[in-house]
């Protein structure tokens, strides 16, 4: 499948970065230097899911008004008691909701949940799924909790 096929299926969007990176305070439009100037990045075909799907682990479920399903609920995993192991079953299990809702995936094929620093509350979220043009994709969402 060539890459306008795959951007007819998996789809096209603006793209996307950290506001400034590593302070985990959102995303922004990017830009792209041209020879006019600058333009916005637009991100195609796989990329273009894994980004969608990275926005939809960053969005808390509900969050979004005009689509009240859309959304993470594993933060919610970081409220409960019962220690580190079932927040991040609880993680996990939300994450796989998130990645199998959406129509672009065949199949979750792994997600994982690593506590780099087991004295710190947070975690890296590693997902690999399969789309529906039998392409395998990473997403990696990194630092999900709260330290502080």
């Amino acid at each position: 499948m060539d890459s306008t096929q795959q951007a007819r299926v998996l789809g096209r969007t603006f793209g996307l970065e950290e506001v400034a990176p590593g302070a985990r305070i959102g995303l922004d439009l990017a830009l792209d230097s041209t020879a006019g100037g600058r333009d916005l990045r637009i991100e195609t075909g796989a990329d273009a899911l894994a980004q969608d799907l990275k926005v939809a682990l960053l969005t808390p479920l509900g969050g979004d008004v005009l689509h009240r399903r859309f959304g993470f609920e594993g933060l919610t995993a970081l409220t409960r008691g019962g220690g580190a192991r079932l927040s991040e079953e609880l993680l996990r299990l939300a994450t796989m909701r998130v990645i199998a809702a959406d129509s672009r995936i065949a199949a979750v094929l792994n997600v994982r949940v690593v506590r780099d620093d087991p004295g710190r509350r947070l975690w890296r979220i590693v997902v690999q799924a399969r789309t529906v043009t039998d392409q395998v994709i990473d997403v990696t969402w990194e630092e999900v909790g709260s330290d502080g």
